[in-house]
C-alpha cells in the first residue's frame, strides 16, 4: 500500500510540469488575448531591460569623470599622458573583446581633450564600440569649452 502510494505521489509531481507545458503550448498556439499579453509583458521587461543599462552607462561616466577630473585639471602634460593611457587602454579592452569597458576609456579620453569630435575623428574605433560610445555621448554629452 505504502509503495502504491508513493509510485502515485511521484507520477504526480512528474506529470504536473508536463501537463503545464501542454496546457502553455495550448493557450500560446490558440488565444490571441495571451499571445498579446505574453509580446506586451517581453516589451515593457525589454525597455526595463533597456534603462538599466543606460542608467549603469551614465554611473559609469559619472564615476570615471569625477575620477578623472583631478589628474586633467593639473597640467597639459599630465592632461596628455592621462588621454594616451585611455586610448591605449581602449585599444587594449577592444583585442579583449570588452566593448563596454574601451567605449567607457574612448569617452574619458574624449572628455579630457579638448575637441573630442577631432580626437573620434583621428582614432579608428570598433563598430561594436563605436554603437556603445554614440549611447554614452548622447547621454552625457561634452561641455564645449
Amino acid at each position: 500500500m505504502k509503495r502504491r502510494a508513493t509510485s502515485f505521489i511521484v507520477g504526480t509531481i512528474i506529470l504536473c510540469p508536463i501537463l503545464y507545458c501542454i496546457y502553455f503550448d495550448y493557450k500560446r498556439r490558440h488565444s490571441r488575448t495571451f499571445r498579446q499579453n505574453i509580446r506586451r509583458i517581453m516589451k515593457q521587461y525589454r525597455k526595463a531591460e533597456r534603462q538599466l543599462v543606460l542608467q549603469r552607462y551614465c554611473d559609469l561616466i559619472d564615476d570615471r569623470i569625477s575620477q578623472s577630473y583631478r589628474v586633467t585639471q593639473t597640467d597639459q602634460q599630465a592632461t596628455a599622458s592621462f588621454i594616451v593611457q585611455n586610448l591605449q587602454r581602449a585599444d587594449e579592452y577592444t583585442i579583449k573583446e570588452d566593448f563596454e569597458d574601451a567605449a567607457l576609456s574612448y569617452y574619458t579620453a574624449m572628455h579630457a581633450y579638448f575637441s573630442p569630435e577631432e580626437l573620434l575623428m583621428t582614432i579608428d574605433v570598433d563598430p561594436r564600440v563605436l554603437r556603445i560610445l554614440s549611447r554614452m555621448i548622447k547621454l552625457r554629452p561634452f561641455q564645449s569649452s
